[in-house]
Formats: C-alpha cells, structure tokens, sequence
C-alpha cells in the first residue's frame, strides 16, 4: 500500500514513513474496511475507511473552525473514508470509482461518507464531484497541506450510462474488514 500512496502522491522517502506510521495507527480501528485493486499480484490502487464514530480526529473541532469534520448528529451514521489512491499509470480507468463504490456499499446502515482531499481543481476532486461528493466549506490544515472536507449522501452518485468504462480483464478486486 505504501509504494501505491508514494506513487500516486509522488511522495519523498520521508513522507512515505510518516504515512507507513499513520498506517499502522489506522490498521488498529475498528471495524477499518480496506479494498484493494490488482493486477495479477501487483496492487494498482486501495481505499479504507471507517464508521467515523470511530476516527478520533474528525469528531474533534479543527483548530481555527467552530463545528468538527462530521457534524456530531451525523456520526453515527457517517462513513470516514480514509485514503483512496491508485499509481499514476492505472489512473482514469474507472479504478478508483470502483474502489470508492465498493467501499461505501460496505455499510449498508451508513447514511453519509465524509472525506478530506488536497484543496484547489484536482483529477481527484472531480472524481470525488462525480461520485455525488460536495465541497463542505470547511477546510483544514495537515502538516503543510490544505485539506478541504468533502461530503456525499449514501449510497454513491451512479455513473452516467454509457459513460462507464469496462475495466480491464484480469483486475481484481478484494475487501477486507477487521
């Protein structure tokens, strides 16, 4: 998971290790349920998420804001998606699509998913926009990154049809829950 995060965010040594320590504290929540891509044994991309009842940080009030990521009424029945990334190569193939859907149709009993995402016009944020996701107002600061806070009604904005793309032959795709 980590060389697919370091490839997708084009990320120094350093900051692949910080992200490897913030995994490991991840791995430990409960009910964390990660889906992952491949291509025969090679991993092409993975998303994980949460309950957000149980992500600590976005039940708190981010500093400078007056209300938390996910508003206490929601928390309940909020999903917190976590980390969706999928290498530079296997972008814009409907991959992170599926990866976002599979996880959310998870949950069953969650009425909402929340996400944070590096603020300004990226691929990733008009993934997100086409997934039915909209732009919270409240933005918060990760080490030296923007973070704006995203929100989408459960269950996921379809894709238009005959805008689907099929997925290439021999991609898997794998759920685990703890």
């Amino acid at each position: 998971m980590t060389g697919v995060r370091s490839a997708a965010c084009r990320s120094s040594p350093q900051e692949a290790r910080g992200w490897r320590e913030q995994l490991s504290r991840h791995s430990l929540l409960p009910a964390l349920q990660v889906v992952a891509a491949h291509d025969g044994e090679t991993m092409v991309g993975f998303c994980y998420g949460t309950p957000a009842r149980h992500y600590e940080p976005w039940t708190r009030v981010p500093s400078g804001h007056t209300a938390p990521v996910v508003p206490p009424d929601r928390l309940a029945t909020s999903l917190a998606l976590m980390e969706l990334h999928v290498t530079p190569a296997w972008q814009r193939l409907g991959i992170g699509r599926r990866l976002a859907e599979d996880l959310c149709s998870g949950h069953p009993t969650l009425t909402d998913v929340y996400l944070t995402t590096p603020d300004g016009p990226t691929p990733a944020r008009r993934l997100y926009a086409s997934l039915g996701f909209h732009d919270r107002g409240l933005h918060v600061r990760v080490a030296d990154t923007a973070l704006a806070v995203l929100h989408a009604p459960l269950p996921l904005r379809a894709q238009e049809a005959g805008r689907r793309r099929p997925l290439r032959e021999g991609l898997t795709f794998t759920t685990l829950t703890t």
